[in-house]
């Protein structure tokens, strides 16, 4: 019974991480073991199950008789206790036994006679060695129900450990995933799993593909098991970027440039720099600046862009062209990276007179006119008129 009563003291400094007297000195604790009730686990942790503080009331009762019989009794009771048909099982309250015995009678009672043979005396010393040999040989089965029991009470204490109703130390718990959320739901979620969203100190950038104001990653990481009241830090998106076309890579011209940023980019100023270069197609992009290739850049915002483009060259119009054969003037124009258009001059309103005098397939006239300064580019060009 001694041993019941230390394994259900046992159990209960196992769930409650104390124990259950204190005194200065240990008579007075020990005193308090002997008259004092003893607390509840489920005022401590009101998580344990019912059925398992009924196992420790019974176990450490103060009362022989109120304890379990045997240790193999209380392992059985341990074994089904976190089973579902006790999940609703009423606490349990011994009665005070000792608060209930009459008091004992203060007058003198007669003494028995005592027995005078001695054939009684050796037949009671024969069964009292007798008990004392089925005593010795329960002792190691008594051992081994116990032993049994521990091992219970250590497996039931790590699984209430692994379910979270027992805990050492600091509560633990894991980060949740607030990606896509907004702030104030991301605050409610912290909020119910026992965390603190840093609102203070919101870091916001430019997403690809994420709408403004949602979360976009999480510190400490998603997953991860931190410590009750941790701080929450959050990115949030500041709304979908775009990230700058490399202008000098694409191909484009200078005028396919511009008309590009003028829709894609309606906030944008431009600013185009002509320059000469010997490596580069003239009218294509040379480089960029202020908006570098590849930044991830809001297109609702305004912003600067530079294009140096390679310089177109200028030519004057040669004035001998003029009475040449048509053929020969558009391949001596074209030899000089200019673009020609020939343009056949109507005759149907001519008289044939006017047709005989006319001079056939000879250009008459040029638009710029010859000993013109012009600039080639990629949407302009001469055009040369003949009958």
């Amino acid at each position: 019974q001694s041993d019941i009563y230390a394994l259900g003291i046992v159990m209960y400094e196992m769930l409650t991480g104390d124990v259950p007297f204190k005194a200065d000195q240990a008579v007075q604790v020990a005193l308090k073991h002997m008259k004092e009730p003893l607390p509840s686990v489920r005022e401590i942790n009101p998580l344990l199950p019912q059925p398992l503080e009924n196992i420790i009331t019974r176990a450490a009762a103060k009362d022989p008789k109120q304890r379990y019989r045997s240790c193999d009794d209380m392992w059985r009771d341990l074994s089904t206790c976190l089973r579902e048909e006790r999940r609703n099982e009423a606490k349990l309250v011994l009665r005070d036994e000792t608060a209930e015995k009459p008091a004992e009678s203060t007058q003198k009672q007669p003494e028995k006679a005592k027995p005078e043979t001695t054939r009684r005396s050796n037949s009671t010393d024969r069964s009292g060695k007798n008990k004392k040999k089925k005593n010795e040989d329960k002792r190691p089965l008594r051992m081994i129900i116990g032993l049994i029991a521990g091992i219970a009470a250590a497996a039931l204490l790590l699984t209430l450990v692994g379910t979270g109703v027992i805990r050492f130390g600091p509560k633990m718990v894991t980060v949740p995933n607030l990606e896509g959320m907004t702030i104030s739901e991301a605050r409610d979620e912290c909020d119910q799993d026992g965390l603190v969203l840093d609102s203070r100190d919101i870091n916001y950038i430019l997403t690809v593909d994420t709408e403004k104001g949602k979360i976009i990653s999480v510190d400490p990481e998603i997953g991860s098991s931190v410590e009750e009241g941790t701080s929450i830090s959050v990115t949030v998106s500041s709304g979908i970027g775009v990230y700058v076309e490399d202008f000098a890579a694409s191909g484009m011209n200078i005028s396919e440039a511009e008309a590009y940023i003028s829709e894609k980019y309606k906030y944008v100023h431009l600013t185009i720099v002509e320059e000469a270069s010997e490596t580069v197609e003239p009218g294509h992009i040379i480089r960029q600046e202020q908006l570098a290739p590849g930044y991830l850049f809001d297109p609702q915002s305004a912003g600067s862009i530079t294009l140096v483009y390679s310089a177109y060259p200028s030519i004057t119009i040669p004035s001998d062209i003029i009475g040449k054969q048509i053929d020969e003037a558009v391949a001596q124009l074209q030899a000089m990276h200019l673009t020609v258009h020939a343009s056949n001059i109507d005759v149907t309103s001519m008289s044939q007179e006017e047709l005989d005098q006319l001079q056939v397939g000879v250009v008459i006239r040029s638009d710029p006119e010859p000993g013109t300064q012009y600039t080639q580019k990629e949407t302009n060009y001469i055009v040369l008129y003949y009958y």
